[in-house]
């Protein structure tokens, strides 16, 4: 099993002024005066521009939400530097009306190396084959609740692959409660409840390269 290439992201829903958001204020207040590399959308006038971080931390600035990534989702360093990242962004932006704060990750194993594909044998998988129609995918939804929020989990199931999206969901009325939330293992502390529930529920296990720094 392999975590999908930046899946790891934190996602903060609200208005937000992305006029505010200059390379250079970005550089200052969020990255600590880092250079980052600036990628500006090809003819999309409308989309802010993305940046990277010389650790390979994006900030994706939009209207609706801010979004934060980790390229190096093995490195519980790098984590724990995202999660500074987003303090920093709503401690500063304190008067910022926002909504929701999502921490996401997807793993991916292949189809044929996992051991509990009767799941996805539904009540009506005969009737459908019957009716001479491919089951191309199927997917899985459920929700856990928790103190503070819930868990969606989505699994998705194809002829090569079984993909598991976890979305950790909180509500919030402000950006001081996500400051509050957001410590520096809240990032790391859902990869790894995300890894337990993958080996208890379903006996899954990173592949060993996929193994990294903690």
């Amino acid at each position: 099993m392999k975590i999908i290439g930046d899946s790891l992201s934190v996602i903060i829903v609200g208005k937000w002024n992305r006029y505010i958001l200059t390379p250079e204020w970005v550089a200052e207040k969020i990255f600590n005066n880092e250079e980052l590399e600036v990628q500006l959308p090809i003819n999309r006038p409308e989309l802010a521009p993305r940046y990277k971080s010389p650790d390979n931390i994006f900030f994706l600035p939009a209207v609706h939400k801010c979004q934060f990534m980790a390229q190096e989702p093995h490195s519980d360093e790098k984590l724990a530097r995202m999660s500074s990242c987003v303090r920093s962004l709503v401690t500063i932006l304190e008067h910022t009306p926002v909504t929701a704060l999502g921490v996401n990750i997807v793993f991916e194993e292949e189809s044929h190396n996992f051991d509990m594909l009767e799941l996805f044998d539904l009540a009506d998988s005969d009737r459908c084959a019957e009716a001479g129609l491919s089951t191309n995918k199927t997917e899985i939804k459920r929700q856990f609740s928790f103190e503070n929020h819930v868990l969606n989990l989505n699994i998705i199931y194809t002829q090569d692959k079984v993909l598991f999206d976890f979305n950790y969901h909180y509500e919030v009325t402000g950006p001081a409660q996500i400051a509050e939330l957001v410590t520096d293992d809240l990032i790391i502390s859902k990869k790894t409840q995300s890894l337990d529930i993958l080996n208890k529920f379903y006996g899954l296990e990173l592949d060993d390269n996929e193994e990294g720094e903690s």
